[in-house]
């Protein structure tokens, strides 16, 4: 149930239904305890990550996007694995725990700095060991973690927003990379009402059987750089009243499309546009940052973030209106004023 509940805004997501616990306990057994629906899918997928150095992310002007790995470990089978007869051992929970523990003292963290996790959950039983193993709680403790709500929105970590194996898929080769996407997109605040509010540290489990576990810690690599989208998942903070605006869904949209095509947007516009919307719900104003100039683009909320990248009206003026014209279906039924001296400042008033 909690995974479905997750995927409801994941579009690369396998599974998009949300499930009752009824449903989860009820649906076909599959083995002992386990019901189908708490075991994941045959899926197919694929998955692909970007390996940069330092000085290429400094070249081509990426330190807005670039996730550093902090630290990565690998660890394979144990003599335990298969000598003392325990299932727990055998689906690699030695592994996982030695593998966890060499990552954070690498990292020089704890777990208890991690925001967001993407963990192996192959099956219902295998996230609550998982816990348990790298950290997360007290061995014998994932149950009381679950219903203390630590694993998810509003508790101490949020595990598994992409939805996790369950939910989104496992196609074998690509879970892994699927994983490291959505933490990704989760530290440049990409994630859209997924997001992880403040997520700065992530943590990824992956684990194949007979037998090797990779666990990685990771950040954003210049975050005095980072540029943080729209993401109003579970806030409960000033940040989520954003919903109210009628502009709101526009600059949605403009983010999806950035998120599907950003990198054809941004060689086709190549301007940076600030809206400060007006007459908003209660008559509050909100500025919107709009990034079409650099790496995939990106939405914004902070009109600080950029403003030394927003540009003249002899660079942008085309590219605006090409813009504006681009959004036009989006846009109806709001007033816009343009400044004086930069053609791509505008005000937006809603109506």
């Amino acid at each position: 149930y909690m995974e479905n509940q997750r995927i409801q805004f994941n579009m690369y997501s396998q599974f998009q239904d949300e499930y009752s616990l009824e449903q989860v306990m009820n649906s076909r057994k599959v083995f002992d305890f386990l019901t189908l629906l708490q075991c994941c899918p045959t899926s197919d997928g694929a998955g692909a990550a970007v390996l940069a150095s330092e000085a290429f992310v400094r070249k081509h002007r990426l330190e807005n996007q670039a996730v550093e790995i902090v630290a990565q470990e690998m660890v394979t089978d144990f003599p335990s694995t298969f000598s003392e007869n325990s299932c727990i051992k055998m689906v690699g929970y030695d592994m996982s725990r030695l593998a966890g523990k060499k990552c954070f003292e690498a990292a020089g963290l704890t777990p208890g700095d991690v925001d967001v996790v993407e963990l192996h959950d192959c099956f219902s039983a295998n996230e609550l060991i998982t816990y348990e193993a790298l950290g997360l709680c007290e061995e014998g403790k994932a149950g009381e973690l679950v219903d203390r709500g630590d694993n998810t929105y509003g508790g101490k970590f949020v595990i598994n927003p992409s939805g996790g194996l369950i939910s989104k898929g496992h196609p074998l080769g690509a879970t892994g990379l699927a994983q490291c996407a959505e933490l990704c997109w989760q530290l440049r605040g990409q994630a859209g009402r997924r997001q992880v509010p403040g997520a700065s540290v992530a943590l990824q489990h992956n684990i194949g059987l007979g037998g090797a576990v990779v666990v990685t810690i990771y950040k954003m690599g210049f975050p005095q750089e980072s540029r943080y989208v729209i993401g109003s998942a579970a806030s409960s903070s000033g940040d989520g009243d954003l919903e109210g605006f009628k502009a709101y869904p526009v600059f949605k949209e403009i983010e999806n499309h950035l998120l599907q095509e950003g990198e054809k947007l941004v060689r086709k516009v190549g301007g940076v546009f600030a809206f400060k919307v007006k007459d908003g719900p209660d008559g509050r104003e909100a500025t919107w940052v709009v990034d079409v100039k650099n790496g995939r683009g990106s939405v914004t909320n902070d009109p600080g973030m950029c403003l030394n990248g927003l540009n003249g009206k002899s660079a942008v003026e085309d590219k605006l209106l090409w813009f504006i014209d681009a959004f036009a279906s989006k846009l109806d039924g709001f007033i816009f004023f343009i400044s004086s001296n930069l053609v791509c400042f505008l005000i937006v008033v809603e109506r």
